[in-house]
This record gives C-alpha cells, structure tokens and sequence, in this order.
C-alpha cells in the first residue's frame, strides 16, 4: 500500500482498538470485529495489511514520520468521536538543560516485531558534565501494538551505572496501549556516586506458540527525562543553636523593644569616646633642716619681756 493509505488504514485501526477497550463483552471479539470491519473499510486483506507494515517498519525514517502523522489524526478524530486519546507528553517539549531536562537523544520512533534482530532495540548514553550526583530519570513512550490476536507482551528497562562500577534499575512491563514511564531514583547509598552511563532496553518475545502470528509494537512520544536532586538550604551551628541562612528571614535579635529616638547632634558628640589628659604639677621640694615658725606673723612686733630682778 501507498504511505498515504497506509497512514488511512492505521488510523482507522488504532480507533478501532480503542472502541473495543470501552466497549462490553469480550474485549478480544469485539477487536477482531471491528479490525474485520477496517479492512471491509479500505478493501484490504489482513495479509496486505501485515505485508505493508512489515515493509514500512524496516524503514525506520519513513515509519517515524508516518507514525507522527498517525498519531496526530488518531487524537484529532478519536476527540470527535467521544473515544478516549492519550494527552500529548509534557516532556516532549522540554530541552536538554535545566533542573528537569529532555536528554533523548535516540530516534523519534521504535517499532519492534516478534523476528530474530527486529525484537529489541537497545541504547546507551554516556554522562557529561551536566549530570550531577544524586539526579533521577525517568523514561517515557506511549506504546501501541499492531497484532493479531491478544497476545501483548513486551517489556523494558533503564539502567544508571555509577563511577565504582554499581548499578540501580527498573523494569516495567508493556500491555497495554497507554503512557509507560521506567523510572530510576538513586539508593541512599549512590546519591553522593557520579554517574558514568545510561543503558535502555525494549523487548518483545518471540511467541513460540504461534510464530506465525503477526505482532507489532511501536514506541512513539520518547522523552528521556533527567531530575537534579534538590539541594535543602544550608545550615550552619552557632553555640548549640541551628540557624538557617535565609535571606528573606528577618533578625529581631538586634531589635531594641523600646522606641528608637533621634540624637541631637550634641548629644552624639557627648556619645563619643575622648582621650582625657590630667597635668599634675609637682610641688618643691621642702629643706628638712628648717624648722617652721610658731610666729603668726613675722611683721608683728615682738613683746615686751617681762624683767625679773636678780
């Protein structure tokens, strides 16, 4: 089939897939029937319709730009047509710098099917100089599976490796036509460890019941999402009190509870500290062999003797 009613078809078939998870009964039939009814649609056999995506999914570029147009005309008409559509990504437009960055670096799509080779898609990334101890990451894609049958089963993992060769990671299943995130937070133990790499994987099972039946799996909506940890105020210990440094906490420890008054300019004068000099004079000093007089005065006449006779 031509891109342009390959991209017709898919829309319809995602729709119709939709409908049958909201609709009673037996959600296995009601898909079957309302597939049946797509290919009715566009008169197209099941076998076209597999041959087709299994063409498109080995040409990686035109599938990505395909599935992008899908994906907008499938949330565009499931609206109209009251059937729930996922909300578009809010990482999706972050950029790669910031507290909370977009790191994806990968390409915009993954189709995965059940064959040698086409059943795992692998990536890794190695740390710069923007990735920080303690950051967290998160991996999101919306996930939708092209199959026959109800067989939905695939799964992923994301892996952090730190600078002395550990590891922490998370697995998640994939079963669903939804929104999956696989996110990494650092044990107590790693947060201080600086980061080496990144490694991801996605994976479908080769069904050894049925190999013949056709699955396909795409991952579309890819954000790798990194989170700085977020660093408390800073602390310090003064006397055996706890004091934090916050520039909008005001300090009423210096507040006077009496009314500031004004000085007048004498006062402030007075206020201040001087140098006080003190001269002390030394007296003369006093000739101990001079006897001090009793005479009151030196000036005053002496008095007259009295004379006794012999």
């Amino acid at each position: 089939m031509s891109e342009g009613k390959m991209q017709n078809v898919l829309v319809d078939y995602h729709l119709a897939q939709g409908m049958a998870e909201n609709m009673g009964g037996n959600r296995e039939e009601n898909q079957y029937m309302l597939v049946q009814a797509v290919f009715r649609k566009h008169h197209i056999t099941e076998a076209q319709f597999d041959t087709s995506l299994i063409y498109y999914s080995t040409h990686s570029e035109v599938f990505a730009k395909m599935y992008k147009v899908v994906n907008d005309r499938i949330e565009a008409r499931a609206n109209a047509m009251g059937v729930d559509a996922e909300p578009q990504s809010i990482y999706s437009h972050l950029s790669d710098q910031g507290d909370t960055a977009n790191i994806w670096v990968e390409r915009p799509l993954i189709a995965l099917r059940p064959t040698q080779m086409d059943n795992i898609y692998i990536f890794s990334l190695r740390a710069d100089s923007t990735f920080r101890p303690g950051d967290s990451f998160l991996w999101h894609f919306r996930s939708r599976y092209v199959l026959q049958g109800n067989n939905r089963e695939a799964f992923a993992q994301l892996v952090v490796h730190y600078e002395n060769d550990s590891v922490e990671g998370k697995s998640q299943f994939i079963r669903a036509d939804a929104e999956t995130e696989v996110r990494v937070d650092p044990a107590k133990n790693k947060d201080s460890l600086q980061i080496r790499s990144l490694s991801g994987y996605v994976y479908l099972p080769i069904s050894t019941q049925d190999p013949k039946v056709f699955r396909l799996l795409t991952l579309t909506d890819i954000a790798l999402v990194r989170f700085h940890k977020v660093v408390p105020p800073e602390k310090t210990e003064l006397a055996g009190d706890s004091l934090t440094l916050d520039s909008l906490e005001k300090d009423t420890s210096a507040i006077s509870s009496q009314p500031h008054q004004r000085l007048t300019p004498q006062q402030m004068r007075d206020a201040q500290p001087r140098e006080r000099t003190i001269n002390v004079v030394k007296e003369k000093a006093v000739n101990p062999n001079l006897r001090p007089t009793r005479r009151r005065n030196i000036n005053q006449p002496r008095s007259n003797r009295r004379r006794t006779s012999p």
